[in-house]
């Protein structure tokens, strides 16, 4: 079994993957924290520690329905990418 993270722009989503049974659990959804300031069109800015907090908070909860866990699978686009 292992937790699964996927960092999109709405949401921060956490799961538990069983690939032996090939089965997704405990499916975990969380809004993605809030931008930063008020910046010019096409710029962002969000507050990276908000954002590990979400990812730290999803996974505690995995690992309190799923103890036997084997490790973190993270989704390599976007916001995934830079907290792996």
């Amino acid at each position: 079994m292992f937790a699964a993270i996927d960092i999109g722009t709405n949401t921060i989503k956490g799961a538990v993957l069983d690939p032996a049974a090939m089965r997704i659990s405990n499916l975990k959804q969380t809004a993605f924290p809030p931008l930063l300031g008020s910046f010019p069109a096409g710029h962002c800015e969000v507050d990276p520690v908000a954002v590990v907090n979400v990812v730290r908070d999803i996974l505690d909860g995995l690992m309190v329905l799923s103890p036997q866990c084997q490790g973190v699978v993270i989704c390599g686009q976007m916001g995934g990418l830079i907290l792996a």
